[in-house]
């Protein structure tokens, strides 16, 4: 950024210097076009005084200009330097939601098997109303969840995290050995369904968050 902004100024210094040149030069030497070169010193000493007339005036124009420039130069970069750090607090925020996000979808993975049905149940539709609020109030933070796709996907989540709890309801206080085996193998499908998606709507918050991060 520097090394630009430099050769940026050198290359409109450069451009400067051409354009007094020419300013100061070309009408003296159209006025006196027939005798350019002159052998007496005082014609230099007058030539001298015109050109350090000129220029000292242009110089003192260019100054300021160059003075508002880069001073345009530094805001502009203060600017920036601003939004980036806006970007990486608000890079901040969305990650502690994500987290929040993963580790409550991943209590289900952590069952021990020896929850009592009423513990299963409010885990079942904490996770519902957690995503349901995700959903629908961090559509600030993340503008990706009104893409439809990522808007099924939760919807999807909230379903099957509600047929979890209609289906521990159904199953509690029958012996696992009475319980039958599609009705066992519907939740664990539902399990693997859960896993799968999370785990797809989480990779697609984090590559948002670095793509958002990186434009």
């Amino acid at each position: 950024m520097m090394k630009k902004l430099k050769l940026k100024i050198f290359v409109i210094l450069v451009l400067i210097s051409f354009v007094i040149f020419i300013i100061t030069t070309l009408p003296y030497l159209l006025q006196f076009r027939e005798s350019i070169l002159s052998n007496e010193s005082q014609d230099w000493g007058s030539f001298g005084s015109y050109l350090s007339g000129i220029t000292s005036i242009l110089n003192l124009g260019v100054f300021i200009i160059l003075t508002i420039y880069v001073a345009n130069l530094s805001d502009s970069s203060s600017k920036m330097q601003i939004r980036a750090q806006k970007k990486i607090l608000i890079s901040q925020i969305r990650q502690i939601e994500i987290n929040k996000l993963d580790e409550m979808l991943d209590k289900l993975f952590s069952l021990n098997g020896q929850e009592k049905k009423g513990e299963l149940m409010n885990m079942y539709k904490s996770a519902s109303i957690f995503l349901s609020n995700f959903l629908n109030q961090k559509q600030n933070l993340f503008s990706i969840l009104k893409d439809k796709k990522i808007e099924q996907q939760i919807k999807n989540l909230i379903e099957v995290y509600n047929q979890l709890v209609s289906i521990i309801e159904e199953m509690h206080g029958i012996p696992e050995e009475q319980i039958e085996p599609w009705k066992q193998q519907k939740m664990e499908t539902k399990i693997q369904f859960i896993l799968s998606t999370k785990n797809e709507l989480v990779t697609n918050l984090q590559q948002f968050l670095i793509e958002d991060l990186e434009n």
